[in-house]
This record gives structure tokens, C-alpha cells and sequence, in this order.
């Protein structure tokens, strides 16, 4: 976070403290601008600037508990085998980020009220994936042991597999996998992440070093007018897609925003192809706008809707936007860019999917055979949930704010300090699968997702009522 604009909750005060989940509620404050206050109370509490404060109470839990609530641990290990105890608090950050929202919604639109932790294992629950370790769960990712530790490749593009000869230095390749573990093998996983890097495969590897990077690297980009309807009705534009940059918008829309879903009408989002119930969770309810971004008037049409816009989200690669001459001066509003890597970090200009960037944050589980994947893209549903707190932080202020963000820096707070110790594994009780709580064992819950009340909008549906209502601005 930048000294200089500190950020949209400046003004603020949070109190609360005592809990993993409490910790992280207050940390992510702080990383928005608030002024943090430890306290030993049985609430939480969020203080505007006015004096205004909302309330909640304090939940018990540990980083176990709130793991094994979460659907996660269920997902993480080999399938037939038992879970194994992630490390780190990727969970209880989860839970943290929703009662920080509960906080903020309550004091500037309608209250968001959700079970953050399931929101880990929402994908899965709507996919019906397992644990299914050394493979991620949607089985894009598998962790590879390098020479000196695990390395995590992705291949969920046609792309990534037609550029893996090129990766190992061979002219054919018959199986990507078995010639990737071969090559592996033998190299280093930083020099196996570069190369990879270089030719566009997404890959991670747990940092060799400790690092802090920024959640959110604010600018402050002047004064905004903000609604004048109560409860107020900000307008979201949504330009992301797949699962993080979703989800941040879907649960803005529970605080009372109306959803623009602008998709590509050459490349749509991609979860469109997957489970039509989780593209539903993600997308129900949101009006859908389709443009030709190779088009001069669908890009002038672009424009003119991230003007009406109070907040632009998107994940584009910075070049991809720079090619269409478009960014944060284009909104009438704030902006929030989420990126796979931080901004002005070794690795800014590399893609990178939950999966993969989960491991390079340094989520990975080891059991006797080898190194597994935490969870399902775990980096997602984090970054997710944060982005919804920063970008109703953002709506709600008077003034306008550019945001960088990334999927490495929002999880790597809860990252664990040593992954190489052996992960500990459920047992088996009467009625399932249970870990050694702080005081008592706790049942390993099974992923769950929320159900959509209304079907995702076909692609393009209000392309042309949303465009032919929006104001003209002048030309570029």
C-alpha cells in the first residue's frame, strides 16, 4: 500500500483482533486504509469517519478449524487417500475477508452476509472435482518435483501444450506430462518457473525466500460524485472473468450494485465452458454485454460504458490493454486491475491461473510420496473475496482510486512459513473424517456451493439496449 494516498478506508477505524479469522480481517483494513485497533472484545467493530460503526460478533476458530469448515481440506491430498492439513491460514483469511465485508456493507450499502470460508471449495462442490494430488483438482496443474523442491505447470490451454517441446528442448513430444517430470527433474525450480515463464506456460514454485509483497497499491485519482439514491446503486463493470475477478463482482451485487458483464465476442470467458451451475453462482442475475475489441466503434462503445461505470474491474495482461489504448482514465469511476503477479515484482509480466499461483505463494502439502496441491485454485477465491472489500471500499468513497492488485500478493499473507515438514491426515470417524482441533477433534466438511437464483444471461444479451442508452463522450 502506498504511504502517500493510504487508500478508500482512510478515515476508518477497525477493532477487533484475538482469532486467525479476526487477525486477517484486521490486516486487509489496514491494507485498505484503515487504522487498526487490537482488542480482546467479543465484537468486531468498523467506524466510519463520521462516527458511523457497525458491529458483529467475534467467531471462535483456529487456521485447523476454519480449514476444515472451508471444504478445502477435504480437497487437498490424493484421491482415495486420506485429507491432509493444509499449512498456512488461506482459511481463516477467507473467513477474515467476510467479516470485513459484513463490517463495510453494513455501514455504506446493503449487508453481504456469507459463509467466506465455503467460498474455497464452491467450484469444486458445483464441478463434483476431489482430491486427486500430485493433480490439481480441475486436473489443468500437477506439482512436479524439481531437483530442489516442488514446481507446479499448467497446461490448460492448447498453447501451453503446443509450447512444451519447446520447454524441454525436444522436436516431439508424445506425453507433455511424462517428458515435463523428466525435465524437470533435473533443474532447479526457479530455472524451471523461468523457462516456463518465458514461453507463457504458467508455473510456480514456493518462494526460496521469505517476501511481503503489497495487497493493494493505491492511487488516488481525484474526487467523484458519489449516488445520490439511498440505499445507493453503484454501477459494476465487469471486464474479468474465470473465477477471482467474478466472484468480487457477484458479491458486490449482494451489497446492491447492478453487474455489467462485458466479455470478448471472440474469446468469451471461459468458464462459460465449464459447470453451468457455478457460472450461474458467478453470473446470475448480471446483464452481458459482447464487443468486437478489434472493432474502432465497439471499442469507442467500451469506453463510453466504463465512463457510466462507479468501478472497472479487470484481469487483462497491462500489455493487452495498452494495445487498445484503453485504462483507469477511461473510467468514470475507480478502477481495480487484478493481476496474476504484483506490479513492478520479478514476475509482473507472467501469467498464471489459481493453481498454479497458490503454489508459488506457498501452499503445497507433502505426504511420504511426494508434494500435493492445497485445495482447488485456492488463489481465486481469496483474491475474490479481497477485491469485493476493496472495491466496496472504493464505490463508496467520494473519491476516485486506481487499484493494482494480484492473486500472489492477496494470499501470500496467510502463507505458512515452512512447507517441507509432513502435513498431518484426517482419520476416520463414524461420521467421516476428522482433525485434531486446538481442544477437541473437527469434522472435515465436504465443498458446498450457494445456488443462483436466476440462470446467467447469454452472451451479448443487453449488448445493444445497455450501449444505446449509455451518454456520448467525446472521441479519443
Amino acid at each position: 500500500m502506498t504511504g502517500e494516498t493510504g487508500g478508500p478506508l482512510a478515515g476508518y477505524r477497525f477493532a477487533g483482533g484475538g482469532t486467525a479469522a479476526a487477525d486477517h480481517a484486521g490486516g486487509l483494513a489496514a491494507a485498505c486504509g484503515a487504522v487498526c485497533v487490537a482488542t480482546s472484545e467479543p465484537t468486531l467493530r468498523l467506524v466510519d469517519p463520521f462516527g458511523r460503526s457497525a458491529a458483529i460478533p467475534r467467531p471462535d476458530g483456529d487456521p485447523v478449524i476454519d480449514w476444515a469448515a472451508s471444504g478445502a481440506l477435504w480437497l487437498t491430498g490424493r484421491r482415495w487417500c486420506p485429507p491432509l492439513v493444509p499449512p498456512g491460514s488461506a482459511a481463516s483469511l477467507a473467513a477474515g475477508g467476510g467479516l470485513l465485508l459484513s463490517l463495510l456493507s453494513r455501514l455504506v450499502a446493503q449487508p453481504v452476509d456469507v459463509d467466506a470460508r465455503a467460498l474455497l471449495g464452491e467450484r469444486a462442490a458445483a464441478a463434483r472435482f476431489g482430491r486427486r494430488g500430485p493433480r490439481s483438482c480441475g486436473g489443468a496443474t500437477r506439482l512436479l518435483a524439481a531437483a530442489d523442491g516442488p514446481v507446479a505447470l499448467t497446461l490448460a490451454r492448447p498453447s501451453d501444450r503446443e509450447s512444451v517441446p519447446a520447454l524441454v528442448s525436444q522436436e516431439q513430444v508424445d506425453d507433455p506430462w511424462l517428458a515435463l517430470r523428466d525435465w524437470v527433474g533435473r533443474r532447479s525450480a526457479a530455472h524451471v518457473v523461468e523457462r516456463a515463464a518465458l514461453l507463457g506456460i504458467p508455473a510456480g514454485a514456493p518462494p526460496a525466500t521469505p517476501d511481503d509483497p503489497d495487497r493493494f497499491d493505491w492511487t488516488d485519482a481525484g474526487p467523484r460524485t458519489l449516488p445520490s439514491a439511498d440505499p445507493p446503486r453503484w454501477r459494476i463493470v465487469d471486464l474479468s472473468g474465470l473465477w477471482a475477478g467474478p466472484l468480487a463482482s457477484q458479491l458486490l451485487a449482494l451489497a446492491g450494485a447492478e453487474l455489467i458483464k462485458v466479455e470478448s465476442v471472440r474469446r468469451p470467458d471461459g468458464t462459460r465452458r465449464g459447470p453451468k451451475p457455478f457460472f450461474d453462482l458467478l453470473h446470475g442475475g448480471h446483464r452481458s454485454v459482447a464487443l468486437d475489441f478489434g472493432d474502432a466503434d465497439h471499442l469507442r462503445g467500451l469506453r463510453r460504458l466504463f465512463a457510466s461505470a462507479d468501478l472497472v474491474i479487470e484481469a487483462a495482461r497491462p500489455r493487452a490493454l495498452a494495445q487498445l489504448g484503453i485504462g483507469p482514465a477511461d473510467a468514470g469511476g475507480s478502477w481495480l486491475a487484478l493481476r496474476a503477479y504484483p506490479i513492478g515484482g520479478p514476475r509482473e509480466n507472467d501469467g498464471g491461473f489459481g493453481d498454479d499461483v497458490s503454489v508459488a505463494a506457498g501452499f503445497v502439502v507433502r505426504d511420504r510420496s511426494g508434494w500435493l496441491p492445497v485445495a482447488d485454485a485456492l488463489a481465486d477465491p481469496i483474491a475474490g473475496l479481497s477485491c469485493a472489500v476493496a472495491g466496496l471500499a472504493m464505490v463508496a468513497s467520494s473519491r476516485r482510486w486506481n487499484c493494482e492488485t494480484s492473486l500472489y500478493g492477496l494470499l501470500r499473507p496467510a502463507a505458512p512459513a515452512d512447507v517441507s515438514a509432513p502435513a498431518a491426515a484426517a482419520r476416520r470417524g463414524l461420521r467421516g473424517w476428522f482433525v485434531a482441533g486446538a481442544s477437541a477433534p473437527v469434522r472435515v466438511e465436504r465443498p458446498r456451493a450457494r445456488r443462483s437464483k436466476q440462470p446467467a444471461a447469454n452472451l451479448g444479451a443487453d449488448t445493444a439496449e445497455i450501449i444505446a442508452k449509455l451518454p456520448k463522450v467525446p472521441p479519443c
